[in-house]
This record gives structure tokens, C-alpha cells and sequence, in this order.
């Protein structure tokens, strides 16, 4: 279907610098050599661009038959290229993407169930659902990579973020300071204690931890100063 909507069309040549033709170049006979099938576009000369006084241009370029482990599929071109990568199934789609470092975005088509499944899997900066990148350009719609991909998050209101650094201020009401308290022999076992009530897991840990804290507290002699309603318990 590629094949035909682009043979049907006029279809722009795009400039294209040089170097990145070269290595457009070096990388296509490469995944060529490992068994990819030109579908659409001819190779460029790579003897051309360099001798070529103008701005070297091509026609977009697509592969069939690209391994996900070539060079072509793991690099960043600044090329009109699009190198299809056949798989069984979504696993199989995760697993050959997995092997490029570059993920800023994806797109995934199908039932909306299914879609947004997928999605979550992806280890891209934005993902689309049956569409291709347009949404990516809401301001609304916050946008980063992942990997080698972008450099932080931009737009939206985690991108306004990202340009702001947080200042804190802290105010201390009353006058209990249980943190300066000097440290005593059972503070260690007691919050040992109070993490188990909190995160044990099972409601029979929670309440084991609970009665150990309690016994604690009320074993523990009070602090030096005396003065300090709180300093019995300052665990």
C-alpha cells in the first residue's frame, strides 16, 4: 500500500547535506547486504553528493526487510528514509524496537482497548494512538524522549515546569523538636517497628509491629532534658 500510494503521487525530491546522504549510504548497502529489498526510491551515489556543488537531493527512501539489529534501524538520520521491520506480533514489535535508542515517539493502530494497551508497553516520549505525529504538535501536549532521544520535556504544562527550579521554605510550629533529641539505645528497633506498621504485608504484621512500638514507648526512659512532652516518644 506504500508502494502504490507513492508511485501514485508526485513525489518531492527533499536537500539532504552530504554527510548525512553519505552515511544514508554506507548504511542502506550495508542492510541491503543483509538481505533488505529497495521498495520504493533509489539508492544515492554517495561519489555524487560529495563532488556535487549544490545541495544534494533524493526521493524518499523505503526498505523491506530491515533486521532490527542493522545499523540502518538504530540510527539517527536526518534522511527521508523509512525502513519497515516485519514481525509476528506486538511482543515481537517491542522486542525489535528495544534495540534502537532513539525513542521520542510511536505510534500504535488499532481497536482502542488494544491501542492503549500497547501503548503503556512503549518506551517512547509520546505515543499516538491511530494517528501518526500531528497531535504531537498541541502546545498542550508535552513532549520529551527517552534514550538518546530530546533533551527534557517541552510544552505543556510539564515542559513549563521543566524551565522553573522549586524553592522551599519550612516553618516549625510548636515547640516539639523530637529530631534534636539525643539519639537512645531502642530508636533503631522502634522505627524498625513503625515501618513494619505501615508497609508490613499482612494485617497480622501490622498489628505484631503496632503492640512492639507501643511496649518500646513505654519501656523507653524519657530524655535527659525532661522538659519535652514529646521527647518519650521521639521515635
Amino acid at each position: 500500500e506504500l508502494q502504490t500510494a507513492l508511485a501514485a503521487n508526485e513525489v518531492q525530491d527533499f536537500a539532504v547535506a552530504a554527510p548525512a546522504l553519505a552515511q544514508l549510504n554506507q548504511l542502506t548497502r550495508a542492510a541491503i547486504a543483509d538481505g533488505a529489498e529497495v521498495l520504493f526510491g533509489q539508492l544515492p551515489f554517495e561519489t555524487e553528493a560529495v563532488t556535487n556543488e549544490t545541495v544534494p537531493r533524493m526521493q524518499p527512501l523505503v526498505l523491506r526487510n530491515v533486521s532490527s539489529d542493522s545499523e540502518l534501524a538504530r540510527s539517527d538520520l536526518a534522511c527521508p528514509v523509512v525502513s519497515l521491520i516485519s514481525v509476528a506480533d506486538m511482543s515481537g514489535a517491542l522486542a525489535a524496537d528495544a534495540k534502537c535508542p532513539y525513542s521520542l515517539g510511536a505510534s500504535v493502530f488499532g481497536p482502542t482497548n488494544y491501542a492503549e494497551h500497547w501503548a503503556k508497553k512503549i518506551n517512547a516520549g509520546c505515543v499516538v494512538l491511530n494517528d501518526i505525529v500531528v497531535p504531537t504538535a498541541d502546545p498542550r501536549v508535552a513532549f520529551g524522549g527517552r534514550q538518546w532521544s530530546g533533551w527534557g520535556v517541552t510544552r505543556g504544562a510539564e515542559g513549563l515546569l521543566a524551565m522553573t527550579r522549586p524553592k522551599t521554605i519550612c516553618t516549625r510550629k510548636g515547640s516539639w523538636l523530637p529530631h534534636l533529641n539525643p539519639e537512645r539505645a531502642n530508636d533503631h528497633a522502634s522505627l524498625v517497628s513503625l515501618l513494619r506498621v505501615f508497609h508490613s504485608g499482612s494485617l497480622r504484621g501490622r498489628l505484631a509491629a503496632a503492640k512492639s512500638l507501643v511496649t518500646r514507648s513505654r519501656a523507653q526512659p524519657k530524655s535527659a532534658t525532661g522538659s519535652d512532652p514529646g521527647a518519650e516518644n521521639s521515635h
